[in-house]
């Protein structure tokens, strides 16, 4: 017999720890993730935070796809290894001046978080509406009909 107590911890414990889960384990990658937008942004004289890449998410997602490519290709082409052992000594760097030299892998992950940012935003589910997180199908990310949050989330446009 479950107690109110034990209801309310199983409910604390299915909401997803924003903060935790990002901020809280990837510190340095998400602060490298804003220079690479502010450096993007000034590249483009686009003011900061400009999400002109959603502005049509369908067809910007194979764009920064091929981006993400271009970067990852780059990145492994360009690491240092060590002849003997093919051990991973050094990374890659962007040659571009005008990309601020940074990291290869911090280009990656921009394009893949705008690649999903645009999949979202296109109205593509997060979990595939024909799986579930949990057994028995009842959690946040359960893409039904009568599901108020995926009704606004994860439910994709119907086609006119």
């Amino acid at each position: 017999m479950s107690s109110k107590f034990d209801e309310v911890q199983t409910a604390k414990t299915s909401k997803p720890k924003v903060f935790l889960n990002s901020v809280g384990r990837f510190p340095r990658a998400l602060q490298a993730l804003a220079e690479v937008s502010r450096i993007g942004c000034a590249k483009r004289n686009l003011p900061d935070g400009d999400m002109n890449f959603l502005d049509n998410p369908n067809t910007m997602s194979d764009m920064v796809r091929e981006a993400e490519y271009r970067h990852s290709l780059r990145e492994r082409i360009n690491e240092i290894r060590d002849p003997a052992s093919g051990m991973l000594i050094g990374p890659a760097y962007n040659p571009d001046p005008a990309d601020g030299h940074m990291l290869e892998a911090a280009y990656s992950a921009w394009n893949a978080l705008a690649r999903l940012e645009c999949l979202l935003a296109a109205g593509f589910p997060l979990v595939d509406p024909k799986e579930t997180l949990r057994p028995g199908g009842t959690n946040l990310y359960d893409a039904r009909e009568d599901n108020p949050i995926t009704q606004r989330i994860f439910i994709p446009p119907k086609k006119s």
